[in-house]
């Protein structure tokens, strides 16, 4: 009885082990449902399949490095993409797309997942946070939805606030002046998508007081404060947070 439970508590904790994956997919799908609200069943069932997917990336190292757990990485693998179904016959075509997007990235993960020098590299962090905030359009897709196009804005609006934020997280361990610049352009590049949104009527004016994220971002790159990584961790992800949802609200009530 101790053995599958004690693989079960380490398949929960392998999941677990990708936190700041689970806050981007659950904030970006929160600010999605806000745009596509009311939710049809197959967009909340996207909830628990990308919830799977998500975990199964966390089981995914742990398999790799350990030799253990191919079951519980097969069985979520397998149940994510079977409660994604019901979305993706809906709108099959911007899934398809989306999953070519998405394949180099699981391919790589997965073929160097037993290297954490690939896995936590910069490059694979940015490409995973991005396509982590495309679950923010994903409601937006289907019969009587706004569309792809819609769809590929909302993923740009709530990735824009977390991108920065991956940068940030290195400066502390890594203060070098290219990754200092690379921070506050991508938070001066998150501005400008935020402005050009208020300026073509897309969100409210009032939406861009989210600007704050981005400026608190210049600011911890500028200067970067003596904080524990879990504290800065937490502080990115409540501010992110935050900005996603005012923003998500500034264009549902958009006058």
């Amino acid at each position: 009885m101790s053995g599958p439970a004690a693989r079960f508590r380490s398949a929960l904790r392998a999941a677990w082990g990708e936190h700041g994956a689970w806050a981007v997919l659950l904030v970006s799908f929160g600010a999605g449902l806000v745009l596509a609200w009311p939710a049809g069943l197959d967009h909340w069932l996207l909830l628990p399949s990308l919830s799977l997917l998500t975990a199964a990336k966390g089981m995914t190292q742990r398999a790799r490095r350990t030799g253990r757990g191919w079951l519980g990485l097969s069985a979520a693998g397998i149940l994510g993409a079977l409660l994604a179904l019901p979305a993706v016959a809906r709108a099959p075509v911007p899934y398809a797309v989306l999953a070519l997007l998405a394949a180099p990235f699981l391919a790589t993960y997965f073929s160097r997942a037993d290297s954490p020098a690939w896995t936590r590299s910069l490059p694979v962090e940015l490409y995973g946070t991005a396509l982590l905030a495309s679950s923010a359009g994903l409601g937006l897709l289907g019969p009587g939805r706004p569309g792809p196009g819609a769809a590929l804005l909302a993923w740009l609006l709530v990735g824009s606030l977390f991108l920065p934020g991956v940068l940030r997280a290195r400066l502390p361990k890594c203060p070098v002046p290219l990754l200092r610049a690379s921070t506050l352009g991508l938070a001066a590049g998150g501005v400008a998508v935020l402005l050009l949104f208020v300026m073509e009527g897309l969100i409210a004016p009032w939406g861009s007081v989210a600007a704050v994220s981005f400026v608190e971002d210049a600011c911890g790159a500028l200067r970067i404060p003596r904080w524990t990584t879990k504290r800065l961790g937490v502080t990115l992800t409540v501010k992110s947070s935050a900005a996603a949802l005012l923003l998500a609200l500034a264009w549902r009530l958009r006058s």
